[in-house]
């Protein structure tokens, strides 16, 4: 019985197979006439010709969907700031996936690639970083103290606790069919949990033994030798610090009266209720619920300073801050922690934090 067989499957040829497909067209031409020569080079160009179209494909089909990844890993780490990390991923995904079909299709190519890759990185360094880090202040949308360990000491930080009651209080607030009680009552809510968020490892503590009912327990207070000065600024800032109390067991309050001119913005204070010098170790409150043009608190932290107060023992509690407020205050007092609810990205002609949620004392009280 005799199969005849049909022709062999044609191979795609790879570098190896035109290597050794040219060697064999030299070996021929050195054995035959220049006719057969020119068929053998003839073949092998053709041969080749095959080989590098189609390894531009597989090149251009990897750099069809290699680099909009890479820009995207770059994109992605501008916006995180976690640039090398970008980088390194866009070079790694370069390297392993676009450079290899371009070394299979020339190395020349593959060389001009890898410059113009080099230069590339050694022209454009990373971009600058956000607004709000070169401004001098760090926003930390964390509500884990513990983690100011980790940011730079001497800037400004500003927390924005990312917590659900948070962002349910902000929103009643901003509400404005929300009624005058229920407003105030918002308020008090909202500043009991932005202190509860300022005074982790922040308070100082006493540590001791007590009997429980089983057995000795080790145990830690609040020392209430070293209670901490509430300074809430009126009208507005009594009503975010209305809860301080039932937060804080040993608390002392020193009210500060400022008022803010309608035409110019400047504050005026009206009422100073501050000791003329805290004790030593004091750790202070300045409760402002609004952060727009930053007059005010600005104002009341001075005062602050000129009775003993170093930026790093007071902490800002507000309801909305808006970037005007917190670059005098980032420019003023470096080390000082700002805790609010949200940050609206700008304020108004007249004063007012845009969207925010209008005049807080009025709405508070009424009046």
């Amino acid at each position: 019985m005799v199969i005849e067989e049909g022709p062999p499957p044609q191979k795609r040829m790879n570098n190896t197979a035109v290597a050794e497909l040219l060697q064999a067209g030299e070996m021929a031409a050195a054995s035959k006439d220049g006719s057969g020569e020119a068929c053998a080079h003839q073949r092998v160009g053709t041969q080749k010709k095959k080989v590098l179209s189609t390894n531009k494909k597989e090149a251009k089909s990897q750099l069809n969907y290699a680099i909009p990844i890479a820009n995207l890993l770059l994109a992605w780490g501008w916006e995180d700031r976690k640039s090398s990390d970008a980088w390194r991923a866009a070079l790694i995904l370069v390297s392993g996936v676009v450079l290899p079909p371009i070394r299979r299709v020339s190395f020349p190519l593959l060389l001009t690639t890898s410059i113009t890759l080099l230069s590339f990185l050694l022209l454009n360094p990373a971009p600058p970083l956000p607004l709000r880090r070169r401004m001098g202040f760090v926003t930390v949308n964390s509500h884990m103290a513990t983690e100011e360990k980790s940011v730079s000491g001497d800037r400004m930080l500003v927390f924005v606790p990312p917590h659900p009651l948070i962002k349910h209080w902000i929103s009643v607030l901003r509400n404005e069919q929300t009624p005058c009680p229920i407003f105030r009552n918002a308020m008090a809510e909202l500043g009991r949990l932005l202190m509860y968020e300022a005074s982790r490892d922040w308070l100082p503590t006493v540590t001791g033994e007590i009997q429980s009912p089983m057995a000795i327990a080790s145990v830690e207070f609040i020392d209430p030798r070293e209670p901490i000065a509430i300074v809430p600024i009126l009208r507005a800032g009594l009503a975010l610090a209305e809860h301080a109390s039932s937060i804080l067991p040993a608390t002392k309050t020193y009210h500060l009266g400022v008022s803010r001119n309608e035409e110019t913005l400047l504050p005026t204070i009206y009422l100073n209720k501050l000791p003329e010098k805290f004790p030593e170790g004091s750790r202070v409150f300045v409760v402002d619920p609004m952060l727009a043009t930053g007059g005010t608190i600005v104002a009341a932290l001075d005062l602050l300073k000129e009775r003993g107060i170093d930026n790093k023992q007071m902490k800002v509690i507000s309801a909305v801050a808006a970037p005007p407020a917190l670059q005098k205050l980032s420019e003023k007092f470096p080390g000082l922690h700002v805790y609010t609810g949200i940050i609206d990205p700008t304020v108004n002609e007249k004063g007012f934090i845009i969207p925010g949620l209008g005049d807080a004392g009025d709405r508070s009280y009424g009046t």
